[in-house]
């Protein structure tokens, strides 16, 4: 198995986990909507950015950045403690 079989073999696994799970409002339609990629931004291309954007997407609107690297100066600070996000 290369690895695009592995990772499509792992999405559809989590896939049919959530949807397992039955919680009201997750329906396939809202997964693949969360796992959209939007076209006018660049593709991460290590795991260490797609770590640091979920970092940032941590950062809600409700409490946005006070949650996540405000008190430590910013979400690229985690990176120490994070091992650079690997």
């Amino acid at each position: 198995m290369n690895e695009i079989e592995r990772d499509k073999k792992a999405y559809s696994l989590a896939k049919e986990y959530l949807l397992g799970l039955e919680i009201a409002g997750v329906t396939s339609e809202l997964i693949d909507k969360y796992l959209h990629f939007s076209q006018s931004l660049p593709r991460p291309g290590a795991i260490a950015e797609i770590y640091k954007h979920i970092l940032q997407s941590a950062q809600n609107a409700n409490m946005k950045p006070g949650v996540v690297g405000h008190a430590i100066g910013g979400v690229e600070k985690l990176g120490m403690i994070l091992c650079e996000f690997q």
